[in-house]
């Protein structure tokens, strides 16, 4: 109990007013004490039992609801922080990573006992395996190399180059057919390789590496410039061809080369000068004068679809000629045909097939692009023809890719949109380049020659100025493959 601060009346603790005189009771020290102690006391007392309910889970006070929702957005973000930081660390690890393990390529070294010290023995390492050259395609690919070719089957003396890939390594061959028939490509003989440390555009688009090689005396690939020059001296004389560098282009040339009665071996190699801890271009070629030990494989018998790609069975040709230059359309010998049309079209207009891809066979394997020749009395023209199967088939179901008419081999009437024939003037050909307005070279000489590329087709129309009667060749080309 506490008393009136005017008339001395007894209040209660909390009293504000006296209800005896009716003063209000706001001063001293121990009233003010006792008040604040009952506030806090009530204030305690309620955020306990807030929290008490809380915890409960009923009712939650205001005050309470936006701590909890500003400590949850506090926890996300600094999740989402820490989520961040530990992608980036991830990222940096893995980058790490890729670039020791395209740092650090794998090397292999010389197996010189299985090598041997004649550098013309034919004998060569590639990477962890040595062969004797020449030797048949299967022993690479039964070694896990893949060719990057569609090729199933070589023609009778037929030599072709393709590429081999194997864990990402990949090097060029020379391969060839001597018997009198056709073959299975991996009973085909490897005759020689090319290999370079600098990457084409294809081969960097597939990320391709190169392959270690080595030749007898355990020189190779990774042997530098300095090395290279004191094993030339360890060889005869006569079978150094060539020992000398060109500044022009920065390079380093040797040539090595002996024959004999069977064979003539060759090695060509070049370094960058400015370059010199590594070989730049190797080529390796062994001539066969006698093959007779090389040949005895089984025939092979091509399997030839006689399936009709629905491209050409559905296709029909063009009626006329039109104004568009770039359009790939030519008229030959009165019908008009166009890029992409089937090779039927010309057979059906009694052209004649001659030759395919430089072999007696009249068809191509899946996604092969061949030169075919066509022939009509003494008019000879020369194709470029695409198989679009997956299976392979006879040239007649097959698509032009190009076609080329020259001068001297055909007087067939050729002529291209815009009234361009191949009698037409080195003038009008130069106005109808102009009204395209496409950028050219003139060359003025006895024989003129103009290229241009439109629309991803390449024209090349040349002429003799000395004889403009000749008339003029045309080649026309469809320049995105797929290769």
């Amino acid at each position: 109990m506490k008393k009136c601060l005017k008339c001395g009346n007894e209040l209660l603790d909390n009293a504000m007013f006296c209800p005896k005189c009716g003063s209000k009771q706001n001063g001293g020290a121990d009233s003010n004490s006792q008040v604040n102690g009952t506030a806090n006391s009530t204030v305690n007392s309620q955020v306990n039992s807030t929290a008490n309910t809380q915890m409960n889970g009923q009712k939650i006070s205001p005050v309470n609801s936006q701590i909890d929702k500003l400590s949850k957005k506090t926890g996300k973000s600094r999740n989402y922080i820490i989520g961040l930081v530990a992608c980036i660390i991830a990222a940096i690890v893995v980058i790490s990573l890729v670039t020791s393990g395209l740092s650090k390529r794998k090397s292999y070294k010389p197996l010189k006992d299985d090598l041997g010290d004649d550098l013309f023995s034919g004998t060569i390492q590639i990477d962890d395996t040595v062969y004797e050259f020449p030797c048949k395609v299967s022993e690479f690919l039964d070694n896990g190399w893949k060719s990057d070719d569609h090729v199933k089957t070589v023609e009778s003396h037929f030599d072709k180059n393709c590429t081999l890939v194997k864990n990402g390594r990949a090097f060029s061959i020379t391969f060839e057919n001597f018997d009198d028939y056709p073959i299975a490509f991996e009973d085909c003989y490897i005759t020689g390789f090319s290999w370079d440390n600098h990457q084409n555009d294809k081969e960097k688009e597939k990320n391709l590496d190169y392959p270690d090689i080595f030749f007898p005396g355990g020189v190779g690939t990774n042997t530098s410039l300095d090395k290279m020059a004191d094993f030339v001296e360890t060889l005869d004389e006569e079978n150094v061809l060539t020992d000398y560098e060109t500044p022009s282009n920065h390079l380093y040339h040797y040539e090595f080369e002996e024959s004999s009665e069977e064979s003539r071996i060759n090695y060509h190699i070049e370094y960058q000068t400015e370059k010199e801890e590594i070989m730049y271009t190797l080529w390796f070629h062994i001539y066969l004068y006698d093959t007779t030990d090389l040949k005895g494989a089984d025939e092979a018998d091509p399997e030839i679809s006689d399936e009709v790609p629905s491209e050409i069975a559905d296709y029909e040709l063009p009626d006329e000629l039109g104004d568009n230059f770039t359009s790939g359309q030519f008229e030959l010998d009165g019908v008009v045909y166009e890029i992409g049309s089937p090779l039927s079209n010309f057979f059906d207009n009694g052209w004649e097939l001659t030759y395919v891809q430089g072999e007696c066979r009249t068809y191509l394997e899946p996604s092969e692009y061949g030169k075919v020749i066509i022939t009509k009395g003494d008019d000879k023209i020369y194709l470029n023809a695409k198989n679009i199967s997956d299976k392979t088939v006879a040239v007649e179901n097959c698509v032009l890719d190009g076609i080329t008419s020259y001068n001297f081999l055909s007087k067939a009437d050729f002529a291209l949109p815009g009234d361009i024939t191949n009698e037409s003037s080195k003038e009008e050909v130069e106005d109808m380049m102009d009204d395209l307005g496409v950028e050219y070279e003139k060359v003025d000489s006895s024989d003129w020659s103009y290229y241009f590329s439109k629309d991803n087709i390449d024209f090349y129309i040349t002429g003799d100025t000395e004889a403009p009667e000749e008339g003029l060749s045309i080649d026309i080309n469809y320049e995105e493959r797929d290769k």
